[in-house]
């Protein structure tokens, strides 16, 4: 079992990008950014480059709101994974993602989500400077996730988010909600048919039924 977490000092971040090489060549054999489970973006008015990686939220919005429920987690590490079979690259769990890191594979519209690289995160191995390390324990960053958190930590986070949509090589630009072309308010229906969770407003979730 995994029993190891990431944690991120953006104070030794040197913006080198190491990590997303590294994690993008573990996976997919090819040095891109694009193809990262994790992504460093540049907080301009401070000038501090910062990693942004999964939370593993205990309760994973990017899970719930798959309308085929291609994507699962796992109910004692966290960690969500994808059934790239089921998946219909509808893209919601990209709009969902609590930290912004979530984005689509620019070839198999699959979402890129981190798996610890099975224990042994090579983004960490990457870094260095110590900027991200593995340690031992299973004390989730992301315990609260969007939906809890107080209303600062809220627009916080949502600025996190943005700046990773922004940033991150690859990724579609968004409009003002940051939900690219895709209407907040697509349903199952638009895809495939049936029951789904969809957007309401930012950072929260609704059911949408389905035929």
């Amino acid at each position: 079992m995994i029993n190891k977490r990431l944690v991120v000092d953006p104070e030794l971040c040197t913006g080198c990008r190491a990590c997303e090489t590294g994690c993008s060549f573990f996976h997919e054999a090819e040095y891109s950014p694009s193809l990262a489970r994790l992504h460093v973006v540049k907080l301009e008015e401070s000038g501090v480059d910062r990693p942004i990686v999964c939370l593993r939220c205990a309760k994973a919005p990017c899970a719930a709101v798959c309308p085929v429920n291609a994507i699962a987690q796992d109910p004692v590490t966290k960690l969500v994974s994808v059934d790239p079979e089921t998946c219909v690259g509808c893209g919601l769990c990209v709009e969902v993602c609590v930290s912004g890191v979530i984005q689509l594979h620019p070839r198999t519209e699959v979402p890129l989500l981190c798996d610890l690289c099975g224990g042994d995160p090579e983004c960490a191995k990457r870094c260095p400077t110590g900027a991200l390390v593995a340690v031992e324990g299973r004390d989730h960053a992301g315990k609260r996730t969007r939906e809890l958190a107080e209303p600062q930590d809220r627009e916080a986070t949502q600025q996190d988010v943005d700046l990773c949509r922004r940033q991150t090589p690859g990724r579609p630009a968004a409009d003002a909600s940051g939900s690219g072309d895709r209407s907040p308010d697509q349903t199952a229906e638009d895809i495939r048919g049936g029951s789904t969770p969809a957007l309401g407003g930012p950072g929260e979730l609704r059911v949408v039924q389905g035929g």
